[in-house]
């Protein structure tokens, strides 16, 4: 199965310390990307309904003078839920979002391959580093944040689509969380546009597919040569 894009949601809250996402229905076996964004504090936990481990895919960047910070977190091989929540929790009240989306057909042991980060201080079009991957298949998956005193929207890059989109607006910290599968090595970035010049944190993280299944040729003759001889004992 080819690794694809299922479903993605965000949450946001102000003047709070913890938010917790509606319930979405999570299938077993496939993988979760988050993005988390706040504005004062720091981060505290981020879990989920399903008790699952999470591990950093974007280490915390801290931008605009230490006032806005973003990581990212993924967790693979997932057990599917009815109605799957996630709680992001930070150390004082403020704003803070996270988005989600959910990935089928990724590795289910260390499906990371390659993650970094930046921070843009203007502009409408910003991009994350390049990350060199080391298969072929894989999914690039782009988390962005800004940081605005205007109502701001989020356009996915030319090659990317949106799976999660939430506008920077007042009391609302803004995230997108864009993606695309690519079938080749290479440096990638993960780019996107603001509708107005903003100062943004951009993070760029690489998932691999899972290896495709099935027996190979040379074990397949293997052990059709290992029953020809079973066969030839019992004969004889």
């Amino acid at each position: 199965m080819a690794i694809a894009f299922v479903q993605g949601l965000t949450k946001s809250g102000n003047g709070v310390s913890s938010i917790t996402s509606a319930g979405v229905a999570t299938t077993s076996g496939n993988l979760l990307h988050a993005g988390l964004v706040n504005e004062t504090g720091n981060f505290t936990s981020f879990t989920d309904s399903g008790g699952h481990t999470w591990t950093q895919s974007n280490a915390e960047r801290v931008g605009f003078g230490g006032l806005d910070k973003m990581r990212t977190l993924h967790t693979p091989n997932i057990t599917g839920q009815a109605s799957h929540t996630f709680t992001y929790t930070i150390s004082t009240n403020g704003a803070i979002t996270l988005g989600v989306i959910e990935i089928s057909g990724a590795a289910t042991s260390t499906p990371l391959d390659q993650a970094n980060s930046n921070e843009d201080t203007t502009g409408t079009s910003h991009a994350s580093p390049g990350s060199l991957t080391t298969q072929a298949d894989e999914m690039i998956v782009g988390t962005g944040m800004a940081f605005t005193t205007a109502f701001c929207t989020f356009a996915a890059g030319a090659t990317f689509t949106a799976g999660a989109n939430l506008a920077f607006a007042s009391g609302q910290l803004g995230i997108i969380i864009e993606y695309k599968v690519v079938s080749s090595v290479s440096a990638y970035t993960a780019d996107y546009t603001t509708s107005v010049n903003d100062r943004t944190l951009n993070a760029c993280a690489t998932y691999k597919a899972a290896a495709a299944g099935g027996v190979t040729y040379a074990r397949q003759r293997s052990m059709t040569g290992g029953m020809r001889e079973m066969a030839g004992g019992l004969i004889g």
